[in-house]
């Protein structure tokens, strides 16, 4: 009973269905005996199944639908964790420590988004959008510099001392879906 079949994929839904067919038209592919068997129960079959007026490479016969493997495919975020600080770029912490944000004093440091906070990881298609509050800001740049990494830098004015500094990311997967993480605040000293 082996016979040709037409694949298509389906990412959002992590689905790949195959419809059989008559005969290959160009595109599909041959299932062996022993690979039809291993197919789930069909989901439903094409309308003009039973008619007989329609060519025979037209005249599709079941629509088989096989979820593939979630960590396949492209990712697709629906968690993103803390937003993390580092005085050097390479060691990471969740919180801004004492003694860094002094109103009137130079800061510098880098943040990024806890990448084992993702709910799958980057496979290279997130895109990460930065921003800074704007109350508490005042005197301060952000910079993107690569993939998961932003250059905080500037001089605040002493008024924002009292003030609460807060940065934050928001993650897009290929899809659009758009995922905000955990704040990383601190107040001015």
């Amino acid at each position: 009973m082996a016979g040709f079949y037409v694949v298509t994929k389906n990412d959002r839904e992590r689905k790949i269905s195959l419809r059989r067919v008559a005969a290959n038209t160009g595109g599909a592919v041959y299932l062996s005996d022993a690979a039809e068997a291993a197919l789930p129960a069909p989901t439903g079959t094409m309308p003009f199944a039973d008619l007989t007026t329609w060519a025979a490479a037209v005249k599709d016969t079941a629509v088989y639908q096989v979820p593939y493997d979630a960590d396949k495919g492209p990712s697709v975020i629906t968690v993103v964790g803390q937003t993390q600080y580092s005085a050097d770029g390479n060691t990471w912490a969740n919180t801004i420590p004492d003694g860094v944000m002094v109103a009137g004093s130079p800061v510098e440091f880098f943040i990024r988004t806890n990448p084992a906070g993702l709910t799958r990881a980057d496979d290279g298609s997130y895109q990460y959008n930065f921003l800074m509050q704007t109350v508490g800001s005042g005197g301060i740049s952000l910079i993107n510099i690569s993939r998961n990494l932003a250059k905080v830098a500037g001089t605040t004015p002493l008024d924002q001392v009292g003030m609460t500094f807060s940065v934050n990311c928001t993650v897009i997967d290929i899809s659009g879906n758009s995922v905000t993480g955990t704040a990383l605040t601190k107040v001015w000293e």
